[in-house]
């Protein structure tokens, strides 16, 4: 490992980012009270500032979902699982008039067939096994329905 020239580099990176700084001057909070009361109006009034999600209380405690959402967890956390609820519910919304949106739902540790299966889910209301298998007591059915009524 060449210690010398990563300590070089760190130090060349280091000159790099204070000249960004330095030419970079940050304007006073009272130079820019005009524009931020300009902004608090155009939000007054409404009920939401971001996105509908159908889901009550992330709508209330967030007024809606806005921005860039990153969602980390461990394996089996429920992040595919949320992160479907909002953007079905986003979409959902976005027919219906309230917001004007699509999703997008990046996975890196899961195929879009998987994520396809826990779409269908979601929007059939029906746990995965049922989904991919048939209603349990139907599933040794190898002539007649997979599914039940209900499902």
């Amino acid at each position: 490992m060449d210690i010398p020239g990563l300590i070089e580099r760190a130090r060349q990176d280091a000159e790099r980012v204070q000249s960004i700084t330095l030419s970079y001057s940050v304007p006073a909070l009272g130079d820019r009270l005009d524009e931020y009361y300009d902004r608090l109006e155009h939000y007054r009034g409404r009920q939401m500032i971001g996105l509908r999600t159908g889901m009550p209380i992330l709508d209330d405690r967030l007024c809606g979902v806005r921005g860039f959402t990153l969602l980390g967890a461990a394996p089996g956390g429920g992040k595919s699982v949320f992160g479907i609820q909002v953007t079905v519910g986003v979409c959902r919304y976005s027919v219906e008039g309230d917001n004007n949106a699509c999703g997008l739902i990046l996975s890196l540790d899961m195929p879009a067939s998987d994520v396809t299966d826990r779409l269908h889910c979601h929007l059939a209301g029906m746990d995965w096994a049922t989904f991919r298998l048939g209603s349990a007591r139907l599933r040794d059915n190898t002539d007649g329905p997979r599914f039940t009524e209900a499902h």
